[in-house]
């Protein structure tokens, strides 16, 4: 197993066990050899969001998102941390805006009711 996979299993074993300052960290270390990752982008998103780290966190899912269109989840993270991070309009105007692309998602309508 290479150094990248091994580090790569233990940041999403510590993402799923709420253990967010150990995976950032991993992810952070994966990213540098692997600058446009948009797999390791968007669970450095997730992972800075739930740590509380909405700034950081935007800043990695505004990365991603055109790395991954059309994707639900991207969406509904950048628009969490948007909000969640004090962007409350622009948060609610851009997961809006993804509802006109993509009217059959009721996660997203879900996400803009809360």
């Amino acid at each position: 197993m290479s150094r990248t996979t091994e580090l790569l299993s233990r940041a999403v074993t510590c993402q799923r066990n709420g253990m967010y300052t150990e995976a950032r960290l991993i992810y952070t270390d994966i990213l540098k050899e692997y600058p446009q990752n948009r797999d390791i982008l968007l669970n450095l998103g997730i992972v800075c969001r739930l740590s509380g780290l909405y700034d950081e966190a935007i800043g990695y899912l505004k990365k991603v998102y055109p790395l991954f269109p059309g994707s639900i989840q991207v969406v509904s993270e950048l628009g969490m941390a948007l909000v969640q991070g004090g962007f409350s309009n622009e948060g609610i105007s851009f997961v809006k805006s993804e509802i006109e692309l993509h009217k059959e998602s009721a996660e997203l309508y879900y996400l803009l009711g809360n």
